[in-house]
């Protein structure tokens, strides 16, 4: 997988969970989300441990990047114009 590659490349931990880990954590809207896939959801967790004593460190934090079918509406045109 790309994500552990680039993970390891830069010196990172990751983890990838599967769907039972995913329930387990109670990412029920994250499995809503994964429902309207044709592959089964998995959610990437990278994580970084810096080394003690070597100065300030600097983290960035990110959020979930799901599937999105783009541009599928299940509202009908009366519902856009009210």
């Amino acid at each position: 997988m790309a994500a552990k590659k680039s993970a390891q490349e830069a010196g990172l931990k990751c983890e990838v969970l599967g769907r039972a880990q995913i329930e387990k954590l109670g990412m029920s809207l994250f499995l809503g989300v994964a429902q309207g896939s044709g592959e089964e959801p998995q959610l990437v967790r990278i994580s970084y441990d810096p080394p003690r004593g070597k100065g300030n460190p600097v983290a960035l934090v990110g959020k979930a990047i799901t599937f999105d079918s783009g541009g599928l509406s299940l509202k009908t045109r009366r519902a856009w114009r009210t």
